[in-house]
């Protein structure tokens, strides 16, 4: 294991493991950098114009309420608001659950299109056990949490919304997972976001590595056709 600071010899094979979830090998160990604790502290006082700032956040606010980007909106005050509001967007899930059971999707989609598939997606569970179709997450960078809630376990419901959210998905060129991986569920639908190129490069990866296949076996990658 090295532990120089800089080192460009060769590939960086620590790269291929990092969103492997586990197919390739297993980290025995690291190599941490530990930052000494300062010998003195120094504080600086900086000013800044609040009232100029929420103007700007006023304006910016009104601008998107009036291309229809969102319908509604407000603005933190204070320290104690900033945490409601986040205590409010935490518990999304836990909220949807008192539904009963909730159909979770994790995709990562153009900003143009972002909440295109909530309203795609209500249309087509309508007259279903489907409750309600929600959208939240993290719009700075595309990641969409698509939540659909019902009484129970649904097959006929699960039809309706697979494949077709990932199908919509790809068709906008993004990703049927953006956070959370692949894992057993997702990996028959990696295909329509992998060129069959990269699948098998991938998979000439996992052979390399694991030429047992017992490294997370099952895993992300769907068999060879």
């Amino acid at each position: 294991m090295q532990t120089l600071r800089k080192d460009n010899t060769g590939l960086d094979l620590k790269q291929l493991f990092i969103g492997s979830e586990g197919i390739l090998g297993v980290i025995t160990r690291v190599a941490i950098q530990c930052v000494p604790r300062p010998c003195s502290t120094c504080v600086a006082f900086l000013g800044s114009n609040e009232d100029a700032l929420e103007e700007s956040l006023l304006r910016f606010l009104d601008k998107c309420m009036s291309h229809s980007h969102i319908s509604d909106g407000t603005m933190a005050k204070d320290s104690a608001r900033v945490k409601e509001l986040w205590r409010l967007r935490e518990s999304i899930g836990e909220a949807l659950r008192h539904d009963g059971y909730v159909y979770k999707y994790d995709i990562s989609v153009p900003l143009a299109t972002y909440m295109d598939v909530v309203a795609l997606v209500r249309e087509r569970v309508r007259g279903t056990s489907a409750m309600r179709v929600c959208g939240f997450g993290h719009m700075g960078d595309s990641n969409l949490h698509l939540n659909i809630t019902a009484a129970g376990w649904d097959e006929a419901l699960l039809g309706r919304i697979e494949p077709f959210v990932y199908e919509w998905t790809a068709s906008v060129r993004g990703s049927i997972s953006a956070e959370h991986g692949i894992g057993l569920h997702k990996k028959r639908f990696l295909h329509l976001c992998k060129t069959p190129a990269a699948l098998e490069a991938m998979r000439s990866l996992k052979r390399a590595f694991d030429p047992l296949g017992i490294l997370n076996p099952y895993k992300m990658l769907p068999p060879s056709s």
